[in-house]
Order: structure tokens, then C-alpha cells, then sequence
């Protein structure tokens, strides 16, 4: 399985960094980010994060878009986290601010601040909201892997927002217990 996540982490930064930032042929999303980057968090190595951390904005999110907007500033705080470029309390509460005035649809705004939540207790090294964060992304993910969209799914098998959480609570010496199915910690690089 780490073996597998690693290839992927490894696939996935090579696709982006392939892409022109100013070539608008196709629609860009943030999810175009979002699944490459919470695996390389917890399966990439340093170097291949400093990679991720360098692809411009344009290779994953074109045209900028409001209802997304949220998720894309949130997407950077987690990549600039990731290569110890840590954001500020205040820039976190800015992204907060923003996605509760998004015009996204609701149940997409809690996934966005379930992972600033973990973001911002990270920042304060408070254990118990971070663990209470990663139970909200869990929760979340088990419900869409068990009713929604991804009820058949292979996305629905692992829960990376959460484990990427994880790991970065491990590389801040943050010790959580939290334990789920969609959560393979057994699989994470020592």
C-alpha cells in the first residue's frame, strides 16, 4: 500500500509540473491539487514536496472561480505547511473569514474548515482540537464513502485529508489517537 501511494504522490507531481500555467485549454480545479497534494504529504518525501510547493497556481486552478477560491487558499496554506513555510494564525483566520462567505455549496464549506481547524490547531500545538478535527474530516469522509458519491468509489477507501493531517501532527510532534478504517496508519513511512 505505501509502495502504491508513493508511485502515485510521485505520478501526480510529475502531471502537474507538466502543465503549461498559462495555457487555459481545459478547466482547472483545486482538486486537481487536493488529491496529489494530501498524498504526497503523507507518502512524499521532502524533496518531492518542495516540488509540489513550486508548481504555479495556474497549472491547477484555471480560471479562478469564487464558490473555489476558498479551497484553492486553503489548498496553498496546506502546501506551504507541508515544506515548513507555516502559516500564521491570522492567515488562517483569513481563510476561515473567506470560505464562511463562499458562495460554495455548504456541505463542500465543511471539509474546507475542518481542514483549516486542523490547520490552525497545528499552528497553536493543541492536540485535543486537532484530534477533533481529524475526527470531523473522518466523519465526513466516512459519509461520503458510505452514502454519497463515493459509495463505490476508490476514493472512497482512504480518508487523505485526514491522514495528511496526521502526519503533519507527527512531524510537529503532536501525538493524536484516532482510529478509523479510512485511516491506514499502519501504511504511513516511519
Amino acid at each position: 500500500m505505501r509502495e502504491g501511494f508513493a508511485a502515485a504522490a510521485q505520478q501526480g507531481v510529475d502531471m502537474l509540473e507538466r502543465r503549461d500555467p498559462l495555457a487555459s485549454r481545459s478547466q482547472r480545479r483545486p482538486v486537481d491539487l487536493e488529491r496529489v497534494l494530501m498524498i504526497v504529504i503523507a507518502f512524499g518525501d521532502a524533496q518531492l514536496r518542495q516540488r509540489l510547493a513550486r508548481i504555479p497556481r495556474g497549472c491547477w486552478f484555471l480560471p479562478e472561480t469564487e464558490p473555489l477560491c476558498p479551497l484553492a487558499d486553503t489548498l496553498d496554506l496546506m502546501r506551504r505547511h507541508a515544506v515548513g513555510d507555516i502559516p500564521t494564525l491570522e492567515q488562517i483566520d483569513a481563510a476561515l473569514e473567506s470560505n464562511a462567505a463562499t458562495t460554495a455549496d455548504r456541505a463542500f464549506v465543511h471539509w474546507v474548515v475542518g481542514l483549516l481547524a486542523g490547520l490552525r490547531t497545528l499552528q497553536a500545538k493543541d492536540a485535543a482540537s486537532l484530534r477533533r478535527a481529524v475526527e470531523e474530516l473522518l466523519w465526513l469522509h466516512e459519509d461520503e464513502a458510505r452514502r454519497g458519491e463515493w459509495k463505490r468509489s476508490i476514493q472512497g477507501f482512504v480518508a487523505t485529508w485526514a491522514l495528511a493531517l496526521v502526519v503533519l501532527a507527527r512531524e510537529s510532534h503532536i501525538a493524536i489517537d484516532v482510529d478509523s478504517l479510512y485511516l491506514p496508519l499502519h501504511a504511513l513511512p516511519e
